[in-house]
Formats: structure tokens, sequence, C-alpha cells
């Protein structure tokens, strides 16, 4: 985000100050914390969710693999010989490996310090992606530091796709699944009420 505020102020110089800035769903965390905290949840999600079966060999072939963890994923991505590839084939799928070798390599504390208009933090309860406990008046102090306003908004029952839900402890895949059902539906109506009195706040 930082980044981009950067950017519009120096190609734009014409468009006048951008007055606010609203950061949903992954505030405080670069993308590897957020891919270490995906796979502790694929792991911890078969150990309280899995059949038999997952718990009986597809764990122990994740673990023999290397890909019960993200370091795999890491050096992947940040692989000398990748260096200058946008794109690439992962598990036979085309993977933006440009998008994550730049995301991994994002300082958050200079990202923070470009942020210089007001600014909206805001995570979800039931977000299993992205951990809203580094949504915090602690990190905002730490990483917005030139942003003369900072409010936070933890919206207890917004899962990731900013959809409200009322499921309880679901795995990862089951989160997933949800997600087909809930894209049909409209997004939060707390988080429209927290974005519409940011946006109006004299």
């Amino acid at each position: 985000m930082g980044r981009i505020c950067k950017t519009v102020a120096r190609n734009y110089p014409a468009l006048p100050p951008l007055k606010g800035v609203m950061i949903v769903c992954g505030f405080g965390e670069t993308l590897k914390m957020a891919v270490d905290h995906q796979f502790e949840q694929i792991v911890t999600s078969i150990d309280r969710h899995g059949s038999f079966f997952q718990r009986k060999f597809v764990k122990p072939l994740l673990s023999l693999c290397g890909l019960d963890s993200s370091a795999f994923l890491t050096n992947f991505v940040l692989d000398e010989k990748n260096k200058d590839k946008d794109v690439t084939t992962f598990w036979f799928r085309p993977f933006p490996l440009r998008w994550f070798r730049e995301h991994y390599q994002l300082d958050l504390v200079e990202e923070g310090k470009e942020i210089r208009c007001p600014a909206l933090v805001i995570g979800g309860g039931k977000d299993f992606q992205l951990d809203a406990k580094y949504c915090t008046r602690e990190m905002t102090d730490a990483l917005l530091v030139n942003s003369p306003r900072v409010e936070i908004a933890v919206i207890p029952k917004m899962t990731h796709i900013l959809r409200d839900t009322d499921a309880g402890d679901v795995s990862i895949w089951e989160a997933q699944e949800q997600y087909k059902v809930q894209g049909r539906e409209p997004l939060s109506q707390e988080l429209m009420e927290v974005m519409k009195r940011f946006v109006l706040h004299p």
C-alpha cells in the first residue's frame, strides 16, 4: 500500500493528495508470514478435521516431500534460477512468480512510512488466510508512523472474502468451499458501515 501511495504521488503530481487509505485483510503481515500461517492451518486442519486417510497417509506424504511447511515455497520463489522469471509452472499450473517474489521482498516498515494520510485498518475475525491479530494499535503505531489518523476495526464474523459467516471452527478446505457460496452473498454489512464512517469522518 505504501508503494502505491508513493507511485501515485510521483507519477501523477497533478492529482490532489490522497485523502485516506483502507487496508483490508492483511495488515501487518508480509506475504511470507501469511503463507507460513496458511501452511500451519493446513497441517492443523488435517489433525483436527482430516479423515483417517488424510491423517495416516496424506500428512506423512506431505512431510516426506517437504510440503508440510512453507519453506519449500519460499525456496522456490527466491531461487536464483527464477530471479528473471515473471511466471512459471508450479504443480502443473501457472504460478505468478514475480508477484510472489516482489511481495516476499517487501519491507513493511518502509512501506508503512509512505502512507501519509489517514488510514483505516480492517481485519476479519473469521479470516482463515490472514491473521487479524496484527490489527492492533501497537502494530499500527509501529508501521504507520506518518499517518495523521489511524482507525482499526476487526469485524468478528467477516471472512477473507469480506462476507460474514456464523460457521464455527472449520478447516481451511471447508473455508474454501464456503467461499463459493459466500461469493454470491452481499459484502459484510458491518464492513460497509465501518468504511462509510471512515469516509465521512470530518
